[in-house]
Order: C-alpha cells, then sequence, then structure tokens
C-alpha cells in the first residue's frame, strides 16, 4: 500500500517529495510490480495536494521508468529499476591474450554488468 508522508512546510515540493517516497518504496520492494498505484483524485484528496502537482509526479516517474499508465485502468509500478552497469570494451584486434582478458572480465563481472564488445579495424568507414 502506498503511504506518503508529505511535509506541507518542506523546502522540498510535494511533487518531489511524492517521487522520492514512490522510489523509494519501490526499490525497498514494498511497491511491487504491477502494484495499482492511487488515483490522481484519491491522492488529491488524501493529502491535499493539487491535481497538477501528482500528475507532474506520476509523469516524472512515468518518464524514468518506474510506472506506465494504462488508459482507462490507470498507473501500475514497473518493479525495480535493473542497475547492471553498461561496459564498452573496445579492442583494436582480437587476439588470444585479449581473449583471456575479455573472458576474465566476464566471469569476475558475472551478472552484475553487460558488456558490449566492440573491435576497431582502423578503417575509417
Amino acid at each position: 500500500m502506498l503511504q506518503l508522508k508529505l511535509n506541507h512546510n518542506d523546502k522540498v515540493p510535494l511533487g518531489k517529495q511524492i517521487v522520492n517516497a514512490v522510489i523509494r518504496d519501490i526499490e525497498k520492494g514494498v511497491l511491487k510490480k504491477d502494484f495499482h498505484l492511487p488515483s490522481i483524485n484519491a491522492l488529491r484528496d488524501t493529502y491535499s495536494v493539487s491535481r497538477d502537482t501528482i500528475e507532474h509526479a506520476y509523469g516524472q516517474l512515468k518518464k524514468v521508468g518506474y510506472i506506465t499508465s494504462v488508459p482507462g485502468k490507470g498507473y501500475f509500478v514497473n518493479g525495480r529499476k535493473e542497475k547492471r552497469l553498461k561496459i564498452l570494451l573496445i579492442f583494436n584486434k582480437l587476439s588470444s591474450y585479449k581473449r583471456i582478458v575479455y573472458n576474465t572480465l566476464i566471469e569476475s563481472l558475472g551478472d552484475t554488468a553487460k558488456v558490449d564488445l566492440q573491435i576497431h579495424h582502423y578503417d575509417p568507414r
């Protein structure tokens, strides 16, 4: 269940407080994938926040991929964001030594990273 602790006297805007609270609950696992978020009007009535502020907060959450909207149904949690490193490894040519380096890197990183290997052949095309 979505439990927001909004401070109307805080220097942080209410919209940002909503965004931060939802992200925090998603990352902690409190809000699971496909959880149906309260409607904009329900949040407005419960927390005395303007409709525009809530629409903007939901828009920001949608933009960064934490939630999605289904027309006529509402807003739903997408789940935790993937926290994998993205690594681009560029070699000028592939030798047996570089293959060992590549395999060692892949083995040591495991599932914590996605590694793209590109071979550069000194060809401007």
